[in-house]
């Protein structure tokens, strides 16, 4: 988690919302039933098959929500809110509970730590600027170039919204180290990595498009096609465990968003 960004995220709100909004945007215990969006408690009703995966619920105010959840190694019966409450006393202000399964139980401790907890607001380019962009990140694919942004300086309106999907840092890092991992697989392609963005250029790539529309599918869909075997190095294992964690963390955030579709 960018705890840095998050920050300067609240000095930049902090001077246009009052005290309450303050506590409904930064503080993860407080709940405020007087100006709460929820309405008559319930639960899911469908049960799920044994897998792990996280339970969780959205936490909305005036102005943002909160992903509140936990991972568990299989899958609780959603009709059970006692017990669950009894696991995470939050989920006793839930109106709806649900559930993401995962392939396996880290993956899902992975999704609480980036995504559980943290406040989001709705309209994250009205609080946020050039020098404070948010948490998100953005998408540009245009003639075989990916482009991920973490500072898109402006430029959001062209670009397709990924959501608070990873941290900035250790995205860097990844694909940095993977250079080499990538060139030597694709003859020709270009990977740039700067403070602002991941650059990948298949335009002059030879046999690379698996490779172009599998990453592009990791940040639109979060479906990770490739296989941990097409990556024989420890640090190409590495790199395959990134990328899995990538598309679960996308396809997480746009159930997030699916469920929120009316408030964007």
């Amino acid at each position: 988690m960018d705890f840095s960004l998050l920050s300067k995220e609240t000095m930049e709100m902090s001077n246009k919302i009052s005290e309450k909004q303050k506590k409904l945007l930064f503080d993860e215990e407080y709940f405020c039933d007087e100006i709460s969006l929820m309405k008559e408690k319930k639960v899911d009703q469908a049960i799920f098959p044994e897998s792990p995966g996280v339970v969780f619920f959205i936490d909305e105010s005036v102005g943002s929500f909160c992903v509140r959840g936990q991972a568990f190694d299989v899958a609780p019966n959603l009709n059970e809110k006692d017990n669950l409450v009894k696991e995470n006393k939050k989920f006793s202000k839930a109106d709806t509970l649900h559930w993401f399964s995962c392939k396996n139980i880290e993956i899902a401790e992975m999704l609480c730590d980036q995504i559980a907890n943290r406040r989001f607001p709705f309209e994250e380019e009205s609080v946020c600027n050039i020098s404070n962009p948010g948490a998100s990140w953005w998408l540009e694919v245009e003639d075989r170039k990916i482009k991920i942004f973490f500072k898109p300086l402006g430029k959001k309106d062209y670009l397709e919204k990924l959501g608070p999907i990873g941290d900035s840092e250790i995205s860097k890092i990844r694909w940095q180290r993977a250079q080499s991992i990538l060139t030597q697989k694709v003859f020709g392609l270009d990977v740039e990595v700067t403070d602002q963005l991941v650059s990948l250029d298949f335009k002059d790539a030879a046999f690379g498009d698996s490779y172009y529309h599998d990453i592009v599918d990791i940040l639109r869909h979060g479906k990770n096609n490739f296989e941990k075997a097409e990556f024989l190095t420890v640090e190409g294992q590495t790199f395959y465990l990134y990328l899995e964690e990538l598309a679960n963390t996308r396809r997480f955030w746009t159930k997030i968003e699916d469920l929120l579709s009316d408030r964007f």
